[in-house]
């Protein structure tokens, strides 16, 4: 275990408390779409999908950030390369069938550099 500092420690704890959010968030999002029965416009599932979608990938990011602190701080290893490599993402925009690309950098390990 690397923790050398409270920073580390305030790190980790903010990392995971905006884990702890995302995921309640994208659970409340999933259970509203869920909700909605063909009653619903139109509109209403297409805000509701993006909306989904949009927490979906803050809990994505979240989870990036959460894991690149665990592996400064040696509690989990490091994943492959590429997991760490710029990417892009699909995000849906609602029920049309549009959607954009756009660019994604996940955090990247201090440790990552020295390997």
């Amino acid at each position: 275990m690397n923790i050398e500092s409270l920073a580390d420690l305030e790190q980790l704890k903010k990392d995971v408390a905006v884990m702890i959010k995302a995921v309640k968030d994208l659970d409340k999002k999933s259970t509203r779409y869920q909700s909605l029965d063909f009653n619903s416009s139109t509109a209403q599932r297409s805000r509701a999908l993006e909306a989904l979608n949009l927490a979906a990938s803050e809990r994505n990011r979240a989870k990036d950030n959460l894991h690149a602190t665990l592996v400064d701080l040696g509690l989990t290893p490091l994943l492959g390369a590429e997991h760490y490599e710029p990417r892009e993402i699909q995000q849906a925009k609602g029920v049309s069938g549009f959607s954009s690309n756009l660019k994604y950098q996940p955090k990247r390990p201090k440790r990552l550099g020295a390997e």
